[in-house]
């Protein structure tokens, strides 16, 4: 890894914020860090405009299902538009939701209606009549069939009638009337007989087999109620998640240059950048750029390409014919800091190049060496001469 420093005007920060994103290998280093004592460095103090919008996004993606494809959707790049659009989902979204919710809450009361109905069915008068009778009240519910059977001993006292509405293997369904001076000691009569009681729903109009009728048709309308409302709520899913989608894609590389803010600094002209970079990528962006320029286009062409001023490219050019000459002359580029401590392997910057170069870089550096040997004997022959020793 290598740590490098970028240096720009302040208009091309997102331009350059945005190319270094999308390498997808640029870690980024506070520059506090790296430029300690540089007084005139000011921070980033703008404050996010991306960040409620992508967090609105996610949570729309998240109820309507995550879309990776790419979608003709044009989002545009204003906040606040994008933003309205999101709520206004998410509000159709929760609408229908709570449409369909009360629909199958009306389809549950209209089937426990319905099953009160078939209970009923032996009976031939019109239920809502009961409801407006004054001095008489009737309970509705079932007893065990053990207990209708003994239900003669108890109705001597002729406090009340029960009249049987559905006879079944266990149990009986029917009805108990009683003066409405009495039906407070008679409904303890009952409960001491588990007796379950259960209301009638005050839905229930006419005799039990027209009542039954009608519910019918409320429950088909009901039913094709909720599947026009089910098929609402996919389409506008559908288009939540397409929506959702095309803006994360939009507002994520937007997002992420402003939060690349907080490591970054600024001064009144130029915005300062540092990062971590592993060593082979800076490698093939240098190949790059030399092989840009060795397709016959200017220094100043190049860095009007990939974003660098004229001076910036003209000293990467120096330094990089620079390091060209000494690889040539068997010298090795050394890399910043302490020399590794394996000497017989390669310097880092020679393991970069083709075989070919690696084996001139070998074959200069033998040469080097054996004229330094060569010096070195004529040395101490001129020595030994000297001391007249042979």
């Amino acid at each position: 890894m290598q740590l490098v420093n970028i240096v720009g005007p302040l208009d091309a920060y997102s331009e350059t914020a945005q190319a270094v994103i999308k390498t997808e290998c640029f870690h980024p280093e506070n520059i506090r860090n790296v430029l300690r004592g540089f007084s005139h460095l000011l921070p980033y103090e703008d404050e996010n405009p991306y960040r409620p919008l992508l967090k609105k996004a996610k949570e729309l993606a998240a109820l309507a299902g995550k879309d990776d494809a790419e979608t003709d959707v044009d989002t545009g790049t204003d906040v606040a538009e994008m933003s309205e659009r999101i709520d206004k989902l998410h509000q159709n979204t929760a609408k229908i939701d709570e449409k369909i919710q009360n629909i199958k809450n009306a389809i549950f009361e209209e089937e426990q209606v319905a099953s009160q109905l078939d209970v009923l069915s032996e009976t031939d008068c019109d239920i809502s009549d009961l409801f407006k009778l004054e001095f008489i009240k009737f309970r509705f519910g079932k007893l065990a069939k053990t207990v209708y059977n003994r239900l003669s001993f108890v109705e001597d006292e002729k406090l009340f009638i029960f009249i049987p509405t559905s006879i079944n293997t266990d149990c009986v369904w029917g009805m108990y009337f009683a003066a409405a001076e009495n039906i407070e000691y008679v409904d303890s009569i009952f409960a001491s007989l588990q007796f379950e009681r259960k209301f009638l729903s005050s839905k229930i109009h006419g005799n039990p087999s027209e009542a039954r009728r009608l519910l019918t048709e409320e429950i088909e309308e009901s039913e094709k109620a909720l599947k026009e409302a089910e098929t609402h709520k996919k389409e506008l899913l559908t288009e939540a998640k397409s929506y959702s989608g095309a803006v994360l894609r939009t507002v994520d590389l937007l997002n992420e240059t402003e939060e690349l803010k907080k490591f970054c600094g600024k001064t009144g002209k130029n915005f300062y950048m540092a990062g971590w970079v592993p060593s082979e990528n800076i490698k093939d962006f240098e190949k790059e750029l030399i092989e840009y320029i060795e397709q016959g286009h200017t220094l100043q062409e190049t860095g009007e390409k990939y974003g660098f001023t004229y001076k910036e490219m003209r000293d990467f050019k120096t330094r990089y014919n620079r390091n060209q000459r000494k690889l040539a002359a068997g010298i090795a580029v050394k890399p910043k800091g302490r020399p590794r401590k394996d000497g017989t392997a390669l310097p880092p910057s020679v393991q970069q190049l083709s075989k070919l170069s690696q084996l001139q870089y070998e074959l200069a550096s033998k040469e080097r060496y054996i004229k330094r040997l060569e010096m070195e004997n004529e040395l101490m022959r001129d020595f030994l001469s000297l001391t007249q020793r042979k």
